[in-house]
């Protein structure tokens, strides 16, 4: 238990999240989120940029490898993210125009984030033989299993407002 409390990678991901918290207080939200969008879409580009030569070396080798899979699913998922971020980003900045939320190349772009979701889940073992582990990705599976149930039954009522009025004094701004 001691080595979580001197863990590296424990203390960078409680200093983002207590930095969050700490710029919340003195920023308004749109404008925290409108900069995290446009820090998000930069660094999605980036990773797609970065991880490209992955994506034509697994084109070119024809092989359903579970390395390609995870390199695909990475660069695909953050392709679809530029394209959220750059959707909300017209969205926010166009006078959040409804056809910005119900057009067919955001379906699309789900769908990309639907497909490298599923490369990830297909990909057991990719790095160093060891992760993700097999198990674990059963036990994610699982876990997105219950959730599309869960997410399939509340579509059978699409009038969420009764949901969004009960949990809105809960939601910081």
């Amino acid at each position: 238990m001691r080595e979580l409390f001197t863990n590296t990678f424990l203390r960078g991901a409680v200093a983002i999240v207590g930095g969050y918290a700490l710029a919340a207080q003195f920023v308004q939200a749109d404008a925290l989120i409108e900069f995290l969008s446009v820090v998000l879409l930069a660094l999605a580009v980036g990773v797609a940029v970065g991880y490209t030569p992955g994506l034509y070396k697994a084109a070119r080798t024809n092989a359903l490898d579970y390395a390609n899979l995870l390199i695909t699913g990475i660069v695909l998922g953050m392709v679809a993210t530029a394209f959220l971020r750059t959707n909300i980003l017209f969205w926010y900045n166009g006078g959040q125009p409804s056809w910005l939320l119900t057009h067919h190349l955001l379906g699309m772009s789900l769908l990309w984030h639907i497909v490298a979701c599923v490369l990830h889940l297909l990909a057991p073992e990719a790095v160093d033989g060891a992760i993700p582990r097999r198990r674990w990705l059963v036990m994610g599976g699982m876990v997105s299993a219950g959730m599309f149930a869960a997410g399939s039954i509340t579509l059978l009522d699409p009038d969420w407002s009764d949901i969004v009025r009960a949990i809105e004094p809960y939601v910081p701004r």
